[in-house]
């Protein structure tokens, strides 16, 4: 994979060998190296997020060899590669390369601006597999399904936009998912007679009239 442009966002396919009947997924919280949280999902998708952006999930992928006893998998990029090797103990992954990422308002209609930016992924993980209810948490986190406090994103700024036409924002609209923003999302959920959670699905989104950010990494 040597395109800058290619949407990574895959699963990795998982072989026989090295993975529990029912498929687990990897989760390491605290990984270091300028990351807040490494996680391979039971699908095989490898994500990883920044600190001050609890929410915004970056994803890569990758294919194993061919056959069933493979159990390591490399995405060469231009410059560097990130290698996967599933081991008794978890999955390792050791990276040093140089990821361009983009971030849209919506996958589907590019609404709004594209934003890009690169960023060098470097280190040396060991991940455990990860507790059935973790790995149900990790896998609903992924943009563009939800929206909520903490999340530091272009598509807030235009939610933000969105609720001031319509009188619920007051302040001026950024894209820090802040208490202000989270009030505002109530207020509506409460004229629109739903529950009062703060939080934004993407049912919601759509009702308001925004479609959530998505982001992918290619190298």
């Amino acid at each position: 994979m040597t395109s800058r442009t290619a949407i990574l966002a895959l699963a990795i396919m998982t072989p026989a060998i090295g993975w529990a009947q029912e498929p687990v997924c990897y989760a390491l919280p605290d990984a270091g190296a300028g990351l807040s949280e490494v996680t391979v999902t039971r699908s095989g998708e490898f994500n990883f997020t920044y600190p001050g952006q609890p929410h915004v999930v970056y994803g890569m992928s990758c294919g194993f060899d061919d056959g069933a006893n493979s159990t390591t998998c490399s995405i060469d990029c231009d410059g560097g590669a990130i290698t996967f090797t599933l081991t008794a103990q978890g999955m390792q992954i050791d990276a040093h390369v140089r990821i361009e990422q983009a971030r849209m308002e919506s996958l589907l209609i590019a609404n709004g601006p594209l934003e890009a930016s690169g960023v060098y992924l470097e280190g040396d993980w060991l991940l455990p597999p990860a507790a059935p209810e973790l790995c149900e948490d990790i896998e609903t986190r992924a943009q563009p399904l939800m929206l909520e406090p903490g999340d530091v994103y272009p598509a807030v700024e235009r939610l933000e936009r969105q609720l001031q036409i319509g009188g619920f924002f007051l302040s001026g609209p950024d894209m820090i998912y802040d208490t202000a923003t989270a009030d505002a999302i109530r207020a509506f959920q409460a004229q629109a007679g739903l529950p009062q959670t703060g939080k934004t699905d993407r049912a919601l989104l759509t009702r308001i009239g925004i479609e959530a950010g998505y982001t992918f990494g290619g190298c």
